[in-house]
């Protein structure tokens, strides 16, 4: 950010080169460690998660999808409950409504959809491992 004092912006995925960096960082830490990655992001613009996909598709990159999704209460509940990353709080709690009105397409364009609201962390982690599709699990 430090950075990018000059530029306007509100977030960083508005950035195009942020949008160009993802797929290619991505793609080339999997070329040199050849290993598969696991990258948490939450991505609310469709047109920017529509410009990732396609990227990783022209390097020739699998994306595998998880979408992880919670209720508006429980959401809230995490953020305000978080005592990791305090900073980033009201970022987050500003962001709820945003994410609300994204689930759909989310839901539809995601290869799994988990209900968080009530599960324990390692039960989402067992459906996502039983999930992956067997060319990209891990060996």
């Amino acid at each position: 950010m430090h950075s990018l004092k000059d530029q306007a912006f509100r977030d960083f995925q508005d950035l195009p080169a942020w949008r160009a960096l993802v797929p290619a960082t991505a793609f080339e830490i999997r070329r040199h460690t050849g290993q598969h990655l696991v990258a948490v992001q939450t991505v609310l613009r469709q047109d920017y998660w529509s410009e990732l996909k396609a990227s990783f598709s022209d390097l020739d990159d699998q994306v595998f999808h998880v979408l992880l999704d919670a209720d508006e209460a429980t959401l809230r509940n995490r953020i305000e409950n978080d005592q990791v990353e305090l900073s980033a709080r009201q970022w987050r709690l500003d962001h709820v409504e945003r994410y609300a009105a994204a689930r759909t397409w989310m839901i539809k364009d995601a290869d799994l959809v988990i209900d968080t609201s009530s599960l324990a962390t390692k039960d989402v982690v067992s459906r996502i491992a039983a999930s992956v599709p067997a060319e990209l699990s891990v060996h």
